[in-house]
């Protein structure tokens, strides 16, 4: 018998076949492992590339609401003008705020139950506009609009607004605005201790006497850590120190204060740390942002100023008979703490010559 006989005999063509069929099965399944493997290697990669991609989604701060004589708590009436405030500004990825040039603008308004009085206008990152309520109103007062921010050449447009509660035509008048971002707000009365003070007046401060000051400048002033906050020098030297020429001021240019209570966790901790280490207490935590506005919209952040303006904070209500030394501390520029001595010997009030604005710790 010949060899090709022999290894038939032994090998029939069937068994050949099988055996070529498990080594292609065996090569399927080393290039399936293969591709599994590397999708496994690609999965990770992808994700990770996903969850970056989802960090720099486009985001920005929105806050929409109505005030009365500048207050946000209010009651409201038939008659009243209320000013509608819409607060817009970029947020980083981090989600604090956006430190560049921005645009923001409304494009359209609608309203229920009220009219508008004056256009919007740009009070560094608020757009504002004055809304009449009916004598007779029939339906609460409601905006809404269509705005539009944009920065590092992107725009982007969406709809926000706000509902002030008026009640009905017949019956009584109630506590008035329900923000959009922010939906519970009540009515609050005007008593408080002995030295008596309007909390409420966010822009004026009492003094000894009975007497009362009225910021200079003017702007958005909502802190109520504090009682009042008010810029006592004049305006035109107050422009001046803020870098505004003669031509800046007549072509329409002015400044304006953004005053709120601070919120800002880290830069709180920088001011207590800065505090305590000057073994100062933290009594209040103030943002005094101070802006200069074009006629045409343009907003720039003053930091500094040229030559010092004065302000005045009226003394927090538990600490007006304490007794206490009061101080302002500020974060500059160049991350050092700078510190405002108290320049008045009034108790209900603290009077610094400032420099620098942004946050502030009032401390003792």
């Amino acid at each position: 018998m010949c060899y090709a006989s022999l290894r038939y005999a032994l090998k029939p063509p069937d068994f050949e076949r099988s055996m070529i069929i498990k080594m292609n099965i065996k090569r399927l399944n080393k290039k399936i492992l293969a591709a599994v493997l590397a999708l496994a290697l690609c999965i990770p990669m992808f994700w990770m590339n996903l969850v970056e991609v989802q960090a720099k989604t486009v985001d920005w701060h929105y806050e929409a609401y109505f005030t009365k004589d500048g207050h946000k708590d209010f009651t409201a009436q038939p008659g009243d003008v209320l000013t509608f405030c819409l607060n817009l500004y970029p947020l980083k990825e981090d989600g604090s705020a956006y430190e560049g040039e921005y645009e923001i603008g409304v494009s359209k308004v609608y309203c229920g139950g009220c009219e508008q009085v004056t256009d919007f206008t740009r009070e560094g990152s608020y757009l504002v506009a004055d809304f009449a309520v009916p004598e007779k109103p029939t339906m609460n007062a409601k905006v809404y609009v269509d705005y539009k921010i944009g920065w590092e050449g992107k725009s982007y447009g969406r709809r926000g607004g706000a509902i002030a509660s008026l009640g009905v035509e017949s019956g009584p008048s109630v506590s008035g605005n329900v923000p959009s971002s922010d939906s519970s707000s009540s009515s609050k009365s005007s008593s408080s201790s002995t030295p008596e003070v309007n909390e409420n007046a966010m822009d004026k401060v009492q003094v000894a006497g009975g007497k009362t000051v009225t910021s200079t400048v003017g702007g958005i002033f909502l802190a109520k850590s504090v009682r009042g906050v008010a810029s006592i020098t004049p305006k035109a030297d107050v422009a001046k120190a803020a870098g505004l020429s003669d031509e800046d001021i007549a072509n329409g240019t002015n400044i304006r204060f953004y005053v709120y209570d601070s919120q800002n966790k880290n830069t709180k901790a920088a001011l207590k740390e800065a505090a305590e280490a000057s073994g100062k207490t933290v009594a209040a935590y103030v943002d005094v942002d101070m802006y200069s506005i074009t006629s045409r919209g343009v907003v720039n952040y003053v930091s500094n100023t040229s030559t010092p303006v004065s302000m005045v904070f009226g003394v927090p209500a538990s600490l007006v008979n304490a007794g206490h030394n009061f101080s302002v501390i500020c974060i500059g520029k160049d991350g050092k703490a700078v510190t405002f001595e108290d320049m008045d010997a009034d108790k209900l009030t603290i009077t610094i010559n400032a420099n620098v604005f942004g946050a502030y710790a009032i401390v003792y």
